[in-house]
């Protein structure tokens, strides 16, 4: 079944992989990416070794992450009634509104971004030692 019912009862669309695509918001993604790219290119410069697998690990972490913020922030907004299709709101970035997303799926998807991202950084921890693990941590407190 490709629809199931919202608390008004009208039917959802369904969630599909332009949804997600939407609701990653790859027009923020240079904010992750520039991070990576540039200690990559400062180690290389100095002429630190580094390890292309845990280069590409680290930038897929933190696009998953982003990707992952991006849909946590449309779902909460979406939630709260932040957002809504009287606000003249870009549909990019109110994608639960315009496409008619079951918030579930959405919360879903989020989560799902995230635990990847924590299994990659489980194989970055493993091959690059636990200072990767301490930067996060730091980092972590400075979210939250």
């Amino acid at each position: 079944m490709s629809r199931s019912q919202n608390p008004s009862g009208h039917s959802y669309n369904r969630f599909t992989a332009k949804m997600a695509f939407d609701l990653a918001a790859p027009h923020t993604w240079p904010a992750s990416i520039a991070p990576v790219a540039i200690a990559a290119s400062l180690a290389i410069a100095t002429g630190f070794p580094i390890s292309a697998t845990l280069t590409i690990a680290l930038l897929g972490i933190c696009i998953l992450m982003q990707s992952s913020v991006n849909t946590f922030n449309d779902y909460y907004d979406y939630v709260k009634g932040t957002d809504s299709s009287d606000d003249d709101v870009d549909p990019t970035d109110a994608v639960l509104i315009y496409n008619n997303v079951n918030p579930t799926c959405a919360l879903v998807y989020a989560i799902a971004l995230l635990v990847t991202a924590f299994i990659l950084g489980g194989y970055v921890i493993y091959h690059a030692g636990l200072i990767p693990l301490a930067i996060g941590a730091i980092g972590a407190v400075f979210v939250v």
